[in-house]
C-alpha cells in the first residue's frame, strides 16, 4: 500500500501579491466555515471556504498534484475531480455531476488538469 500525504489548497482571503494559492497543512472549521492553510513563511493563512481541497494523492500525465475541485481533460472530455462521501473517495464527474463508473482516479494519470472551478469555470460549461 503506498502512502499519500495528507495537505490541502486553498486561496488566501488576503492580497498576497503573486500568490494566488496555498498548499499545506490545514486547520478547518466546519461548524464556523474557516480554514487556514499553514504557509511556509507566513504561519496560518486564512483561506476561501469554497477554494479549500484536498490533494487526492495522484498526479496527471505532467506530474502535476491534483486537488478537489480541479479540471481534468481526458479523451477529450472535461471531468471535475470530486469527493464522493458514499463511496469515500475522489472521483472524476463530468460537468452535469455524473460520476463515471468506469472512470477512477488513477485514471488520471493519462489525463491532464488544465484548471480549477475556482479559477476558470468556462472550461465545463
Amino acid at each position: 500500500m503506498r502512502e499519500v500525504e495528507i495537505k490541502f489548497r486553498g486561496k488566501p482571503i488576503e492580497d498576497y501579491g503573486d500568490t494566488k494559492w496555498f498548499y499545506g497543512n490545514a486547520v478547518i472549521n466546519y461548524e464556523d466555515k474557516l480554514a487556514y492553510i499553514e504557509a511556509v513563511g507566513q504561519g496560518f493563512v486564512l483561506v476561501e471556504w469554497e477554494t479549500v481541497g484536498q490533494f487526492t494523492g495522484f498526479t496527471d500525465l505532467y506530474s502535476n498534484e491534483s486537488y478537489e475541485g480541479d479540471i481534468v481533460e481526458y479523451g477529450g472530455w472535461f471531468y471535475i475531480i470530486k469527493w464522493d462521501e458514499e463511496e469515500t473517495g475522489f472521483y472524476m464527474h463530468d460537468k452535469n455531476n455524473y460520476e463515471d463508473d468506469h472512470l477512477r482516479m488513477i485514471d488520471i494519470s493519462v489525463g491532464e488538469i488544465m484548471d480549477n472551478i475556482y479559477d476558470n469555470q468556462n472550461l465545463i460549461k
